[in-house]
């Protein structure tokens, strides 16, 4: 028997009687679609990513490791060169997509992180309609009840959201505060994490068709300089 690993999935070949058969990993992403993206932009920002979620449980070792033997207490690890490669990684980005960020300047707080991750992981340009494009980003009701999304593309949306929002676009920032007002009148009863929530995804699917509208005609997300203004 084949043991399973990250190389190895478990592929189902029927469900209505349950049988699998176990195949290498990047077989298995063939034969659904989703293999990975061969580009410069799509290698940096898998590096990036791993380097991020790295970052993070560093960071969360770190505070464990100082909170039970002393804020004082040398760490055995060093955060810095990972920080350091992150850095670098988003400076390339931003030469790779001097042309496509011109076109999202006006957007306050999308900068080349969540550009740069989208255009990696979900460019408009590989989706027939903004409708599926949406579902991959996890931003239809049917995908979500399903649970069948990018779970990464829906991670850059949100995130996108959240600096759009942070950074208080004058475009977004005013949609999400009459969101939140809208629905705390249309549902008083409703606790304030639920509304917060659903303003917030309701911000990320407008921003999300933006972004579609923007680059959907530009497989090579070529870009002119004449688009300068939001596209609603």
């Amino acid at each position: 028997m084949v043991e399973i690993t990250s190389f190895y999935d478990k592929h189902h070949l029927s469900h209505n009687p349950s049988i699998t058969e176990v195949i290498p990993h990047k077989i298995h992403q063939k034969l659904h679609g989703i293999n990975l993206i061969e580009s410069d932009l799509a290698l940096k920002m898998r590096r990036y990513d791993k380097l991020t979620r790295l970052n993070i449980g560093l960071m969360n070792w770190s505070y464990a490791y100082r909170k039970e033997f002393g804020l004082n207490v040398k760490l055995p690890v060093d955060l810095t060169p990972i920080q350091e490669e992150r850095r670098l990684i988003i400076k390339d980005v931003k030469r790779l997509l001097k042309r496509e960020l011109r076109l999202t300047r006006h957007i306050g707080g999308f900068g080349p992180r969540c550009l740069g991750g989208i255009l990696a992981f979900a460019h408009p340009s590989r989706f027939p309609s903004l409708s599926k494009f949406l579902a991959y980003c996890g931003y239809k009701n049917s995908v979500r009840v399903k649970k069948r999304y990018s779970r990464r593309a829906k991670s850059l949306a949100r995130l996108a959201t959240e600096e759009t929002i942070t950074k208080k676009d004058s475009h977004y920032y005013v949609l999400y505060n009459k969101m939140k007002e809208d629905m705390m009148r249309r549902y008083p009863d409703y606790p304030k994490i639920i509304i917060e929530v659903k303003a917030r995804n309701r911000v990320a699917t407008f921003l999300l068709k933006e972004i579609y509208s923007i680059f959907h005609d530009r497989p090579n997300a070529e870009c002119d300089t004449s688009h300068t203004g939001h596209n609603r």
